[in-house]
C-alpha cells in the first residue's frame, strides 16, 4: 500500500496556524477568568458575607462563675482510675 501524498499549501498551513492561535488565547482567557473568579471573586463574596453575619450575632455575656462550679460538679463525677494497681504486660 502506498501511502498517500499529503500536500498542503503554504497558505493552508497559515490558516491552520491562525485557527490554532486563536483557540490557544481563547483557553488562557478562560483559564484567566476561571483564576480570578476562584481567588478573587469568592475571596471577596466570602468576606462580606462574613461582614454581615457579624452584624447579627447577637452578644451574651458568660456568668464565669456559673460555668466554674458547673466544670467542677463535672470533674466530681468522673471516676479515675488508679493505674498503679495495673499489672505491666511487658514484665
Amino acid at each position: 500500500m502506498k501511502s498517500p501524498n499529503l500536500k498542503i499549501s503554504f497558505k493552508e498551513t497559515l490558516i491552520l496556524m491562525k485557527l490554532l492561535a486563536i483557540i490557544i488565547i481563547i483557553g488562557i482567557f478562560a483559564y484567566a477568568g476561571y483564576f480570578l473568579y476562584k481567588n478573587f471573586y469568592q475571596v471577596i463574596t466570602g468576606s462580606e458575607e462574613v461582614a454581615k453575619l457579624q452584624k447579627n450575632i447577637t452578644e451574651e455575656s458568660i456568668n464565669m462563675n456559673y460555668f466554674n462550679e458547673i466544670i467542677e460538679a463535672l470533674e466530681k463525677k468522673v471516676i479515675r482510675k488508679d493505674v498503679s494497681n495495673i499489672n505491666n504486660p511487658f514484665d
